[in-house]
Formats: C-alpha cells, sequence, structure tokens
C-alpha cells in the first residue's frame, strides 16, 4: 500500500514538473515564431528590393518559415477571396498566432507589416520592412532575456505544485 501512495506522490510531482516545462515551451515557441517572422521580413526585403514583387507573389516565394507558413497561406487564401491585403493579413495573422499563445497586444506588431505593406513605392517598402525588422528583433531580444528566467520559474513553480499536490493528498 505504501509503494502505491509513494509512486502516486511521484506521479504528481513528475506531472507538475512536466506541465512546467510545458508552460516554459510556449514561450521557446514564441520566440521561435519572431525569429522565423523576422527571417520572413528579410526575404521580403531582398524580393521588394531586387525584384519589385507584389504581395501574392512575395506570400508563395517565401517558403522557409514552418510556423508562419499557416499565416502565409491564409493570407494567400483570402487575397483570392478578394479581401484587401490589410484585411487578409489581420485575419490570418489573429488566427494563426493565437494558436501560439499570442495576446492581443503582442498581434500588434505582425498586424503592423500588413497594415502598411503595399502602399508605397520601393523605396518606401524597403525603409517601412528595414523599420520593421528593427522592431521585431529588439522585442525577439526583449523576449530571449526574459525566457531565461521565465522559464527556470515555470518549471519550479509546476515542480512545486506537483510537490504539494502530493503532500496535501498524501
Amino acid at each position: 500500500m505504501d509503494y502505491i501512495r509513494l509512486s502516486g506522490g511521484v506521479m504528481l510531482i513528475v506531472c507538475g514538473t512536466l506541465a512546467g516545462m510545458y508552460a516554459s515551451l510556449k514561450w521557446q515557441t514564441k520566440l521561435r515564431v519572431y525569429e522565423q517572422y523576422l527571417a520572413f521580413l528579410t526575404q521580403a526585403q531582398s524580393l521588394v528590393e531586387y525584384n519589385a514583387v507584389s504581395v501574392k507573389e512575395l506570400i508563395a516565394a517565401v517558403r522557409a518559415v514552418p510556423l508562419l507558413r499557416p499565416i502565409l497561406d491564409e493570407t494567400r487564401d483570402q487575397l483570392d477571396k478578394g479581401i484587401p491585403t490589410e484585411q487578409a493579413w489581420r485575419i490570418a495573422a489573429a488566427a494563426g498566432l493565437a494558436k501560439y499563445g499570442f495576446t492581443r497586444t503582442e498581434r500588434q506588431l505582425f498586424y503592423f507589416w500588413g497594415d502598411t505593406f503595399g502602399s508605397s513605392d520601393i523605396d518606401g517598402e524597403i525603409a517601412k520592412l528595414h523599420l520593421h525588422c528593427d522592431l521585431v528583433t529588439q522585442k525577439a531580444e526583449e523576449l530571449r532575456r526574459e525566457l531565461d528566467a521565465k522559464k527556470k520559474i515555470c518549471r519550479i513553480t509546476g515542480m512545486f505544485a506537483g510537490t504539494l499536490a502530493a503532500v496535501l493528498l498524501y
């Protein structure tokens, strides 16, 4: 009987620790989304600068961003329906980023690209993309600094919660 109680307590501690690790994984995924978004913006800047592509061509040409691929595909589908770029990007970004746990305020940085892209000449687009790259880089660095502390806190809190549940139940 004591072995069953002991193994149950150990399982609670392990489950709490795994829950904490899952929470920290969500933060790491957010950081990867920012990094891939930066790669997307860099590729977009090159395509606009050297090829002067449209929004549809740009979205079809960028492939090296797997976490953003659903957002880009949804944007292309919305554009095919005749929805303006600004709305198509907002619809796709809202749905795609909510899946990764981004809050409304965090999504605003992503909306900025769709709100402004395609509204000026090539030099203006390149300047806006460069500015946007800088903003995303700053946000990614900020998140990277926060990630180290939050990752440890999530894991410790999960382990503590599991231990507390085991102690309270036994």
